[in-house]
């Protein structure tokens, strides 16, 4: 089950992540090693990630 306070977070994480898009940084935050795309905000397990949308694998907790 997905707590509010989490998805919140991943939502927040989102829109940030946009602005760096806008702003021109197209690779915050890092992905796994060798990947160029940047990973994305997601729960996982719970909790508020960044998850590499190739391999799904939760890199770290957002925060």
């Amino acid at each position: 089950m997905t707590s509010d306070l989490e998805q919140a977070v991943v939502e927040l994480a989102d829109t940030l992540q946009e602005k760096e898009f806008d702003e021109g940084d197209t690779t915050w935050p890092d992905c796994t090693a060798g990947h160029t795309h940047p990973p994305t905000a997601a729960v996982v397990d719970g909790v508020a990630c960044w998850q590499c949308p190739r391999s799904q694998a939760a890199l770290s907790r957002i925060g």
